[in-house]
């Protein structure tokens, strides 16, 4: 259910000159499409056309100038989107006490796709915040805060990228005051969005450098500090490798990752010492990883055991424990540290249920479907388990 794409598998695909544009009221992508999650690194959705061409040169007519080829596409130097252009409405507050967030994709072409919350059980959903294409979200650990990626309704007129939603920025909703704010922007696609501890850094995993032919860089791992709004890179892949999900200790010294090598998309923990430490190996065959709240235990995706989840202690003591006998995306504890919920993509619905499980592996094979897509009709694609004070 998970949704962006890498750039490059351009199998099946046709090609869009600059000139074709998106259309605002045009639907997402199925909700099907891999994104930056650990269970998927393909493209998808890259629904373009050529342009006819002919090898006659242009007739022509008597009192009317020969047809010419239109000029060619100029990006718009520091273009800065604004909050109206990604079509942002504040529609309800963020309640306090516990709660699942969650975000949706419109199942209609002429909505916008929102943020949502629901009781820990599932019930009782309300639409927080609607606003254009939204692929990724984190919350800060206060709950003051919601990290989003959105993408950029215009792009081909910006940046003349013609690969949909190929250029996503990172938005940072105020829960008190019920407003957006743009923290990222540019030639960029950022993902991945988690909060530091003292919520004073936001890690992202961020592409860039689009062009019109398709090319841009691979997934790697920054983060943006929140204060000045600076960014720097902490992992530096290049093409067929690239990094994801990094998530750092509670003091930030440690960062750790999940590093993909294509083709045969195998994953790896990986930690590094943070500014410019040397990436190690931390756990192979796992991706995705998760703490817990008090930082003794994660769970990750065991790719041994096609992603099926796991747990285990951060320092390595121990025998890891399958929590859950399917794989699952957007992986998040409960404030107690518990139990962990997360969606799992039902390929015959072509959506995302949301499950909860115990840590205790005691209902691996039995989670709890707190919400089934199948009866909501949504198309689930985030989470996040917070208490708001």
């Amino acid at each position: 259910m998970q949704r962006a794409w890498i750039l490059g598998a351009m199998v099946g695909v046709t090609l869009c000159a600059p000139a074709c544009s998106s259309s605002d009221s045009s639907p997402p992508p199925p909700a099907s499409q891999p994104d930056a999650s650990d269970d998927a690194a393909s493209d998808a959705g890259q629904d373009v056309v050529v342009s006819d061409q002919t090898s006659e040169p242009p007739v022509q007519e008597a009192g009317k100038d020969v047809a010419t080829e239109p000029p060619a596409c100029v990006p718009i130097d520091n273009y800065t989107p604004t909050a109206d252009d990604v079509k942002f409405k504040a529609l309800a507050p963020v309640p306090k006490g516990e709660q699942i967030l969650y975000g949706n994709w419109s199942t209609s072409s002429s909505a916008l796709d929102g943020i949502f919350t629901m009781a820990p059980d599932g019930t009782g959903s309300t639409k927080l915040f609607e606003l254009w294409r939204v692929w990724s979200m984190g919350v800060s650990n206060a709950v003051d805060q919601i990290a989003v990626a959105s993408g950029e309704p215009d792009q081909e007129k910006h940046y003349c990228v013609a690969t949909g939603d190929a250029i996503q920025h990172t938005w940072m909703y105020d829960v008190g005051s019920q407003s957006l704010k743009l923290i990222a922007s540019g030639n960029i696609n950022d993902e991945c969005h988690f909060f530091g501890q003292q919520d004073k850094n936001l890690y992202v995993c961020r592409r860039t450098d689009f062009t019109a032919d398709f090319k841009n860089t691979p997934y790697n791992v920054g983060r943006i500090n929140l204060q000045s709004l600076a960014f720097e890179f902490l992992t530096t892949e290049v093409d067929p490798k690239m990094a994801l999900h990094g998530v750092p200790n509670s003091d930030e010294s440690l960062l750790y990752y999940t590093f993909i090598k294509m083709p045969d998309n195998s994953r790896t923990l990986m930690r590094k010492a943070l500014p410019g430490g040397t990436p190690e190996v931390f756990l192979d065959n796992a991706g995705a990883m998760v703490i817990s709240p008090d930082g003794k235990q994660f769970v990750y995706a065991n790719t041994t055991d096609k992603s099926a989840l796991y747990i285990t202690s951060i320092d390595g003591a121990g025998t890891p424990l399958k929590i859950a006998n399917h794989n699952g995306t957007s992986v998040k504890f409960s404030p107690d540290g518990t139990r962990v919920a997360f969606l799992w993509n039902d390929q015959a619905a072509n959506c995302s249920h949301v499950e909860i499980v115990k840590i205790d592996g005691s209902e691996a094979a039995t989670p709890n479907r707190i919400r089934d897509c199948t009866k909501t009709g949504e198309n689930l694609t985030e989470l996040a388990w917070v208490v708001r004070p």
